[in-house]
């Protein structure tokens, strides 16, 4: 049950279906996000939508695992887009600038 919950965390919902957050994660949700605190559902869709934001394409995959013990989950995965700008300090250059 665990595993197949947090597949759909990370292999729909981190993929775009945001709508799934209200599914996923209960109003007293706290997620610890750099820089900030994230609450709730309705905090965790924002936190998604930014961190979308900056890219186009994106596509999240989970490269091993989820492993379970207990009531812990541990896996590998992978968060790739085109960067199209927009990241405060980032150095890399956004794909709509490159050509």
């Amino acid at each position: 049950m665990i595993a197949e919950r947090y597949e759909r965390w990370l292999l729909e919902m981190w993929n775009g279906d945001f709508k799934l957050t209200h599914d996923l994660v209960t109003p007293g949700f706290v997620g610890h996000w750099p820089g900030m605190d994230v609450h709730g559902p309705d905090g965790l869709v924002e936190a998604l939508r930014q961190g979308h934001a900056p890219f186009d394409d994106v596509k999240v995959t989970l490269d091993v695992g989820p492993i379970v013990d207990g009531d812990r989950v541990a896996a590998r995965w992978t968060f790739s887009g085109a960067y199209q700008g927009g990241l405060p300090g980032a150095s890399a250059a956004s794909t709509s600038s490159l050509g």
